[in-house]
């Protein structure tokens, strides 16, 4: 039914009485755990852990997925274009995530366009286009523009080689490119005395034309402290438009210069007090959803997994750590530690459609990477494989039930509260967030699984889905868009989440922020958009109204430009 708007106007939420603004990362306190004093205490597990609402949430599995999905993007039409290592046959395919169809993208050269993309790194942007930088064996240089809507891809040369690169859009539009290695295949602690195949260059691209600012080296202290142990670094987009790189266990800051292709150092955060989170000692890093309650200045990062040592192996126990820090406090920002209910290496992290965040994917004990020795893989499905040759440094030991965190709370759902998934994903596995609020989990290369699976999180059976009747199809920074919709249970939340790209761990551009709305008639409401590219880089953003009862609306997919 149609809501009321004088019942709607009494519950909207507001900078001052907002429960997300109120409470919001109140557990985060060095009362709690202080990384910067040493402390080794550790939040009791009882005080620690939620019991998800709407029950443990299901899986739809064994969708053909015809390539093994180690690179994916999802696109304004809602379908999810991934590919695969280049090799003959299908190399790339578009993914019907309603369906469950999949058709064969660009022919046997596919979104590569004839050179090797796999270990590069991708963003995507407001008009479907995926631009993809670095690659392997030989293709480490190339620079490659996909367009969805004219199916066609065109590569270019980069100023320098670049395996394993980092890569965000900047607020003009710009990609920038940060690190890698020279060589494929050199990275991780394999590559101690090999600091000559380290790039600890960036580069700034406007990539319609395209126009390479040329390698710029503003970032080499970071990136050669953290060698080698530096493989895709996070660069993450502030709201002053600065810029802070992640890069192993280094945090730097970089302001903007006149020059729209360089950055210059400004100052160096603590080390994160783990472990380091690169391949192939793999972690998850993702910003805590922002919110419009301080204009979207708090900046909030969350590590989390990954080894439980330095220089693990095949044997080593995955982490059960998270570590946050929040950026926008200053040089001297503490790092909090928290213990998650399960221990992941190599784990994905995505934003859900209700604010809080998924963990998934990944291995109880190992590392990335292909080891020697062979192993029969099952799932809990049936499905065998039995591997030869290029087999997982982890074995059997997959991480099959997903964990959801909390941003509000500091809450991670108990372990035994969710569903299990049907395959174990490992190495060059994915996932990412679907229109309708489900969550694509793909590939894993060393189990040689060529389906995909969907998980419909708890909060999806938690009470009627609120719709979105209408809303544009783009929107400008600032600007108050329009949304018709209907409901059983009153609205009180609106989010933006960046559409999802991912490979090897890494959500690329992944940013959610809640949003301020006002009441327009019976059906309607205003949205407001956030005021400024810097906050919301220029991209595809999932548009999800929530209900009180904390379930979402199918999103309506709108371009930032």
């Amino acid at each position: 039914m149609l809501l009321l708007p004088l019942l709607l106007a009494a519950l909207l939420p507001n900078a001052e009485g907002s429960p997300l603004a109120a409470g919001a990362l109140s557990w985060m306190s060095n009362d709690t755990i202080s990384a910067r004093s040493g402390s080794n205490r550790r939040l009791m597990a009882t005080k620690n852990e939620f019991m998800p609402a709407g029950g443990k949430g299901a899986w739809f599995s064994n969708v053909n997925s015809g390539v093994i999905t180690i690179h994916g993007a999802v696109m304004k039409t809602g379908e999810v274009v991934a590919w695969q290592i280049f090799k003959k046959g299908y190399n790339s395919v578009v993914l019907n995530p309603t369906t469950g169809q999949t058709q064969q993208l660009l022919g046997q050269k596919g979104i590569h366009d004839g050179h090797n993309s796999f270990c590069g790194a991708q963003t995507t942007s407001p008009t479907q286009d995926i631009f993809m930088v670095g690659g392997h064996t030989t293709a480490e240089r190339y620079f490659r523009h996909y367009n969805h809507n004219s199916r066609t891809v065109k590569s270019y040369l980069m100023s320098s080689n670049r395996w394993y690169p980092g890569v965000a859009t900047l607020p003009d539009g710009k990609i920038i490119t940060v690190g890698g290695v020279l060589k494929s295949g050199v990275g991780g602690w394999g590559a101690v005395g090999k600091a000559n195949f380290n790039n600890p260059t960036y580069e700034i691209t406007e990539p319609y034309g395209p126009t390479f600012g040329g390698d710029q080296d503003e970032m080499t202290e970071q990136l050669t402290v953290a060698f080698p142990m530096h493989e895709y670094p996070h660069p993450i987009v502030m709201p002053d438009g600065s810029l802070v790189v992640s890069a192993g266990k280094t945090l730097y800051r970089y302001q903007k210069t006149n020059s729209p292709f360089r950055f210059a150092k400004q100052y160096r955060y603590q080390n994160d007090p783990h472990p380091a989170r690169s391949y192939p000692q793999t972690g998850a890093s993702i910003l805590l959803p922002l919110h419009y309650s301080d204009n979207y200045q708090r900046m909030v990062l969350m590590k989390a997994g990954g080894s439980v040592v330095e220089k693990a192996n095949s044997q080593t126990p995955a982490s059960n750590q998270a570590h946050f820090i929040e950026l926008s406090a200053g040089k001297d920002a503490p790092w909090h530690g928290v213990q998650m209910p399960l221990n992941r290496v190599m784990p994905d992290a995505v934003h859900l459609c209700d604010g809080t965040i998924l963990l998934v994917n990944g291995a109880t004990q190992g590392v990335a990477g292909w080891g020697n020795g062979g192993y029969t893989f099952k799932g809990r499905d049936g499905y065998r494989y039995d591997c030869t040759a290029k087999c997982g440094n982890t074995g059997d030991n997959f991480q099959y039930e997903p964990t959801i965190f909390d941003p509000v709370t500091g809450k991670f759902s108990a372990k035994g509260s969710l569903n299990m998934a049907v395959r174990g994903r490992g190495y060059h596995s994915i996932a990412l967030l679907m229109p309708d609020c489900r969550v694509m989990v793909g590939g894993s290369d060393v189990t040689n699984d060529h389906t995909a699976e969907f998980f419909y999180p708890p909060h999806l059976a938690a009470g009627p889905r609120p719709k979105i009747i209408w809303a544009p199809n783009s929107a400008t920074w600032g600007q108050q868009v329009p949304v018709q919709y209907s409901t059983a249970d009153p609205v009180d939340r609106a989010i933006l989440i960046r559409t999802g790209s991912a490979t090897h761990s890494q959500g690329f551009d992944a940013r959610a922020l809640w949003l301020p709305f006002s009441v327009i008639g019976p059906a309607g409401l205003s949205v407001t958009m956030p005021p400024t590219r810097e906050n919301a880089p220029p991209g595809m953003y999932y548009l999800v109204l929530l209900s009180t009862k904390g379930v979402p609306s199918v999103s309506k997919i709108i371009s930032l430009k």
